[in-house]
C-alpha cells in the first residue's frame, strides 16, 4: 500500500466528510454475476459513490486475494480458502433444465430413476478439476449420479450455450438462466428432484480491516443481489 493511499485512508477515517468515501475498490467475482446484476447496476452505485473507482476482475478461477491485491471476493458454493474473513450472504436456488430441442429428441424426465436415460453436459469444478456430478435431494438425502455426457464444459456461459443447442440438460442458478425460461428457450425439470441451494459469501483478506470505500461497495452489492437469494444458510 503506498504512503498516499495510507494517508488517503487516515484522512476518512478521522474526517468522513473531507471528501466523502472514495479511492480504489477491487473486486473479484464469478463472470456471469457480474455481467447480469453488477455491471448494468453500476451506474447507480457512482451516481451514490462518485468518489470510488472499481477495479472488477471476473471469471471463474479462484483468486488468491491476498497475492492478487484484491480487497474483497464474491464467492459462490463452498469454501475451501484459508486465513480469509467470511460474510455469508445468502443462498442462491438451483433448477434442472434443458432446451426443447434436447427434450423432443430424448424424451422429459419426470423422476431420479429416468436420468440413466439422458445426457447432461458435464461442468468441470474450478477448485479440484473433477467434473461435477448431476445432484438432487430425495426425501431429505443428497444423491449424486454421474450421468453420461457428449460435452465438458469450465466456463458458466459454454454450460448455458451447450444446454441451449441441446448438448444435454444442465443444473444452473435459476437467476442465470430465467429469462430463458420466460422465452421457453428453456424448460425447467424435474423440480421436485433439484440440488441443493449453493451458499453465496463475501471474503475479505484477513491482512487487514475493510475500509469504508470497500463496505460501501460491499453493503450495495449485498443489497442488489438479495431479491435473487435465499437467507437460510
Amino acid at each position: 500500500m503506498s504512503l498516499i493511499t495510507k494517508m488517503d485512508e487516515l484522512r476518512q477515517e478521522f474526517h468522513p466528510d473531507l471528501q466523502g468515501v472514495a479511492g480504489k475498490v477491487r473486486v473479484d467475482m464469478p463472470s456471469r454475476i457480474a455481467r447480469c446484476f453488477v455491471v448494468p447496476a453500476l451506474p447507480d452505485f457512482f451516481t451514490a459513490y462518485p468518489g470510488i473507482e472499481l477495479e472488477l476482475s471476473a471469471g471463474d478461477r479462484i483468486t488468491d486475494l491476498a497475492q492478487e491485491g484484491v480487497d474483497c471476493a464474491l464467492r459462490v458454493g463452498q469454501l475451501n480458502t484459508t486465513n480469509v474473513v467470511v460474510s455469508f450472504v445468502g443462498m442462491l436456488e438451483l433448477i434442472n433444465c434443458a432446451s426443447p430441442t434436447y427434450l423432443a429428441r430424448y424424451g422429459k424426465p419426470e423422476r431420479a430413476d429416468e436420468l440413466d436415460q439422458h445426457l447432461c453436459v458435464n461442468y468441470i469444478s474450478s477448485p479440484n478439476g473433477r467434473i461435477a456430478p448431476w445432484e438432487w435431494v430425495e426425501q431429505g438425502e443428497v444423491k449424486t449420479r454421474q450421468l453420461d455426457s457428449i460435452t465438458t464444459v469450465n466456463n458458466a456461459d459454454i454450460y448455458i450455450a451447450s444446454a441451449l443447442a441441446g448438448m444435454g440438460m444442465i443444473q444452473a442458478p435459476r437467476f442465470d438462466v430465467q429469462h430463458h425460461l420466460d422465452s421457453g428457450d428453456l424448460v425447467e425439470l424435474m423440480p421436485q428432484c433439484k440440488p441443493l441451494p449453493m451458499p453465496v459469501h463475501l471474503v475479505y483478506p484477513s491482512r487487514h480491516q475493510a475500509t469504508k470505500r470497500v463496505k460501501s461497495f460491499t453493503t450495495w452489492l449485498e443489497q442488489l443481489l438479495s431479491p435473487y437469494l435465499s437467507s437460510a444458510a
